[in-house]
């Protein structure tokens, strides 16, 4: 295939390159709006959702654009906000990838192998996922996408891109702070500029930069407000930049076991994401550019390169965060498409072959990505509500369970005076003060100090939560005195069980949650078998009982099988046999990882053998 001078094939985009990218972005959004999610759905939407419509203060690093944006979408006449805000992250999700088509054409790729990359990505797994409920991955990657196609096209027009180019990287490094990974890949991208105009175009880049970077600042003005929403509290500065900088989460970064086992199995997760066929054009778009690009090469190696992060981060859900190396792995694709095609100029099944590709992409992620369409989320958070007299105070362990539970009692008014807690904030020194303000507690520095010295050398996980059960146990005796109290299945660990926080007292499994009571008495057996029988029949299980892909839905799933086989193993350890089996059978009939399953298959043998 001939080749053009590089700079004749960047310096411009016809009409046919704009109608290709939006082309691109709109097939996207069907596919995205097909799998929306109906209500609030899995991981941090809950609470991006709330904080949108209450204009709150998120996790670090806060995302006050992302949540000014979720704002505006609130205001749109639709059944829920959650609805709304879903459509929001469906839409920058479809932007996202008509500039990873721009972005492709950039990087000097034929229009084939541009509409590749940005399907391939479009409809990867995780990305896909994300795209389906309120999360702020689409926004990222979006502004990625966007400095990719600036960085490449500033080249020529220094003096005019560069400071827009500036002012996006702001925006990106106030939204992600680690946006700061991509800032290598970009620079090589970017080359050697044509006619730039050092003394003129600098000091914009920085100007813009900083007025972009000023976008963060909005959660500092919106924390001033002491918001309903209000994580950490970050009005002051010192604790705003901790918040901007998300240095909460530097103990989770880089974590070398975790590091060295995930990057073992890197070619199964390539795989997942993106289906064989488009991984192996990965591979030949690689080798295409070793012989042909080195600059371009080395770009996307750094973006590659950022994997690291990701993999070595100690949170359960890390492949959200390899988002960027999988968009450098849809341009290496869509490089190999764009070879490919330049050695079979003449054949035009060739072509046909290769826009299969992000066809049988979409296809092979199909179905989890329509497991989206659940009420499963918003049904836990009604589910735990019920309960609870409207009196309880109810300490939850995961996200999941109090976002669900916060927007139910938000968006429907249902039982708004449960008083819920959640396990994993008592570390924030602001949320215990605020605690404070509604229950007698103590220092919380002081205590952590006198318990770090009681528990000697534990290190990581293992020590925070043994501080944890420290925290809980001043927490659920003032809590006591004036409320009910009850602890969500998600703070259900070994340390709990046998830590200071439920020493003296009674966990009595109660439908999904477990309610403390003093030790004291065996409990009223015709009693409690009534209230959990009433529980299970007015809970909200039909999307329970579907059978889920996604790892986020069948984690939240798993709340119900282990509940009925906590409920069963408390029977048993009564001498309630046949109660015991009942519940165990119960679990068994509801849908469960295998590893769980094989526990309740355990516990009904022992069940059976007594």
């Amino acid at each position: 295939m001939k080749q053009r001078p590089e700079s004749a094939k960047d310096s411009s985009l016809d009409r046919t390159d704009i109608y290709l990218a939006l082309g691109s972005g709109f097939l996207a959004l069907i596919a995205y709006l097909v799998c929306l999610c109906p209500t609030v759905g899995p991981g941090d939407s809950g609470e991006l959702t709330l904080a949108a419509l209450k204009l709150g203060i998120c996790h670090p690093p806060g995302y006050p654009l992302f949540t000014w944006l979720g704002r505006l979408a609130c205001l749109l006449p639709l059944r829920e906000p959650a609805v709304a805000t879903n459509a929001l992250t469906a839409l920058l999700s479809a932007a996202a990838v008509s500039f990873v088509f721009l972005a492709a054409r950039s990087l000097s790729l034929s229009r084939l192998g541009s509409a590749v990359a940005a399907l391939v990505f479009g409809f990867s797994a995780t990305f896909w996922e994300n795209s389906s409920s309120h999360e702020v991955y689409s926004f990222t990657i979006l502004l990625l996408a966007a400095l990719i196609f600036l960085a490449r096209r500033a080249r020529f027009r220094p003096n005019r891109l560069l400071p827009l180019a500036g002012f996006v990287y702001g925006l990106a490094l106030a939204h992600q702070p680690g946006a700061l990974l991509w800032l290598p890949a970009l620079v090589v991208l970017f080359g050697k500029p044509e006619g730039i105009r050092p003394f003129q175009t600098i000091p914009g880049l920085g100007l813009f930069f900083l007025l972009g970077l000023s976008s963060g600042l909005g959660t500092l003005i919106l924390a001033t407000a002491n918001p309903a929403v209000n994580w950490g509290d970050p009005s002051a500065l010192g604790r705003f930049i901790a918040h901007a900088t998300a240095s909460d989460y530097q103990d989770l970064s880089l974590v070398s076991s975790l590091l060295l086992s995930r990057t073992a199995g890197l070619p199964a997760i390539v795989s997942a994401e993106f289906g064989i066929p488009a991984a192996l054009f990965a591979v030949t778009g690689l080798v295409f550019l070793a012989l042909r690009s080195g600059r371009i090469l080395l770009g996307l190696g750094l973006l590659l390169a950022t994997a690291v992060f990701g993999l070595g981060f100690n949170v359960h859900d890390f492949r959200v965060q390899l988002l960027p190396s999988f968009l450098a792995l849809s341009l290496l694709a869509g490089t190999g498409v764009h070879w490919v095609e330049g050695r079979l100029p003449r054949f035009r099944a060739a072509a046909l072959i290769m826009l299969a590709l992000p066809v049988f992409t979409l296809v092979f992620n199909m179905r989890t990505s329509r497991d989206s369409r659940t009420t499963l989320v918003r049904d836990l958070g009604t589910n735990l509500l019920a309960s609870v007299p409207s009196s309880a105070a109810l300490i939850f362990g995961h996200d999941v369970e109090g976002n669900a539970m916060r927007y139910v009692q938000t968006v429907t008014g249902f039982q708004t005076e449960v008083f819920t807690i959640s396990a994993e904030m008592l570390f924030d020194r602001p949320y215990w003060t605020a605690l404070g303000r509604r229950v007698r507690l103590p220092d919380r520095d002081r205590l952590l100090s006198r318990a770090l010295k009681k528990i000697g050398r534990l290190k990581g996980q293992t020590q925070r939560e043994v501080l944890k059960q420290h925290l809980l146990e001043p927490l659920i005796r003032e809590l006591l005195r004036n409320h009910p109290v009850y602890l969500s299945v998600g703070t259900l660990t070994q340390q709990l069980l046998s830590g200071p926080a439920t020493e003296g007292y009674d966990i009595v499994p109660v439908g999904i949650v477990n309610r403390i009571e003093p030790a004291a008495e065996p409990p009223d057996k015709a009693g409690l078998l009534a209230e959990n029988r009433k529980l299970w029949h007015c809970y909200l299980l039909d999307a329970a009982r579907r059978e889920h892909r996604s790892p986020h839905l069948t984690t939240t799933q798993s709340y119900y099988p282990s509940s009925r086989n906590n409920f069963g193993m408390f029977c048993l350890e009564q001498g309630w046999h046949k109660e015991a089996l009942e519940n165990l059978d119960a679990a068994l009939e509801l849908p469960a990882p295998e590893e769980l399953r094989q526990v309740i298959r355990q516990n009904r043998a022992r069940a059976l053998s007594r």
